[in-house]
Protein backbone atom coordinates (compact mmCIF):
# COMPACT_ATOMS: atom_id res chain seq x y z
CA UNK A 1 0.00 0.00 0.00
CA UNK A 2 1.03 3.32 -0.97
CA UNK A 3 0.71 6.44 1.47
CA UNK A 4 0.79 10.16 -0.34
CA UNK A 5 0.95 13.09 2.32
CA UNK A 6 -0.93 15.79 0.71
CA UNK A 7 1.50 18.02 1.21
CA UNK A 8 4.32 16.28 -1.44
CA UNK A 9 1.55 16.51 -4.20
CA UNK A 10 2.37 19.77 -6.18
CA UNK A 11 -0.51 21.52 -7.17
CA UNK A 12 -0.89 24.07 -10.33
CA UNK A 13 -0.98 27.55 -10.00
CA UNK A 14 -3.67 29.13 -11.59
CA UNK A 15 -2.51 32.80 -11.37
CA UNK A 16 0.67 34.01 -11.11
CA UNK A 17 -0.35 37.36 -10.42
CA UNK A 18 -1.73 35.80 -7.01
CA UNK A 19 0.64 33.98 -6.26
CA UNK A 20 2.91 37.25 -6.43
CA UNK A 21 0.37 38.66 -3.78
CA UNK A 22 0.87 36.18 -1.70
CA UNK A 23 4.48 35.96 -1.82
CA UNK A 24 4.63 39.56 -1.19
CA UNK A 25 2.35 39.46 1.41
CA UNK A 26 3.92 36.16 3.90
CA UNK A 27 0.89 33.88 2.33
CA UNK A 28 -2.31 33.62 2.09
CA UNK A 29 -3.74 34.41 5.44
CA UNK A 30 -1.72 37.31 5.90
CA UNK A 31 -3.11 38.50 2.40
CA UNK A 32 -6.90 37.98 3.19
CA UNK A 33 -6.06 40.40 6.61
CA UNK A 34 -4.70 42.82 4.43
CA UNK A 35 -7.23 42.64 1.26
CA UNK A 36 -9.94 42.65 4.42
CA UNK A 37 -8.53 46.38 5.76
CA UNK A 38 -9.11 47.78 1.83
CA UNK A 39 -12.70 46.35 1.26
CA UNK A 40 -15.77 48.45 1.42
CA UNK A 41 -18.02 47.04 4.25
CA UNK A 42 -20.67 45.28 1.97
CA UNK A 43 -18.17 42.95 0.67
CA UNK A 44 -17.97 39.89 2.37
CA UNK A 45 -14.68 39.42 4.48
CA UNK A 46 -11.74 37.34 2.48
CA UNK A 47 -10.10 34.00 3.88
CA UNK A 48 -7.44 32.34 3.75
CA UNK A 49 -9.94 29.27 2.06
CA UNK A 50 -10.96 32.39 -0.71
CA UNK A 51 -7.64 32.84 -1.43
CA UNK A 52 -6.71 29.12 -2.14
CA UNK A 53 -9.96 29.01 -4.13
CA UNK A 54 -8.66 31.32 -6.70
CA UNK A 55 -5.17 30.01 -6.61
CA UNK A 56 -5.70 26.32 -7.33
CA UNK A 57 -9.43 26.04 -8.27
CA UNK A 58 -10.38 28.77 -10.53
CA UNK A 59 -7.67 31.07 -10.99
CA UNK A 60 -9.88 34.03 -11.43
CA UNK A 61 -10.45 36.92 -8.28
CA UNK A 62 -13.58 37.94 -7.46
CA UNK A 63 -14.38 41.60 -8.79
CA UNK A 64 -15.04 42.68 -5.41
CA UNK A 65 -11.38 41.86 -4.44
CA UNK A 66 -8.97 43.01 -7.22
CA UNK A 67 -8.71 46.54 -6.11
CA UNK A 68 -8.10 45.76 -2.59
CA UNK A 69 -5.70 43.20 -3.43
CA UNK A 70 -3.62 45.87 -5.31
CA UNK A 71 -3.80 48.25 -2.45
CA UNK A 72 -2.41 45.23 0.09
CA UNK A 73 0.94 44.91 -2.03
CA UNK A 74 1.07 48.53 -2.02
CA UNK A 75 0.10 48.48 -6.50
CA UNK A 76 3.11 46.10 -7.01
CA UNK A 77 0.51 43.79 -7.86
CA UNK A 78 -1.59 45.49 -10.01
CA UNK A 79 -5.59 45.27 -11.07
CA UNK A 80 -4.66 44.35 -14.62
CA UNK A 81 -2.38 41.57 -13.73
CA UNK A 82 -5.27 40.03 -11.44
CA UNK A 83 -8.04 40.12 -13.79
CA UNK A 84 -6.96 42.07 -17.81
CA UNK A 85 -10.54 41.13 -18.53
CA UNK A 86 -12.05 43.56 -16.30
CA UNK A 87 -8.93 46.23 -16.13
CA UNK A 88 -7.10 45.79 -19.72
CA UNK A 89 -4.07 48.46 -20.20
CA UNK A 90 -4.66 52.02 -21.48
CA UNK A 91 -3.54 53.21 -24.38
CA UNK A 92 -0.52 55.30 -24.50
CA UNK A 93 -1.31 58.57 -24.60
CA UNK A 94 -0.66 60.17 -28.36
CA UNK A 95 2.19 62.27 -28.25
CA UNK A 96 1.31 63.63 -31.69
CA UNK A 97 -1.37 65.77 -29.80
Amino acid sequence: MVVINRSMIKRQVKNDALKKAVELCGGQTELARLVNKHLPENVSKASQALIWSWLFRTGKVLAEYVIAIEKATSGTVTRHELRPDLYPLEAPADSAA
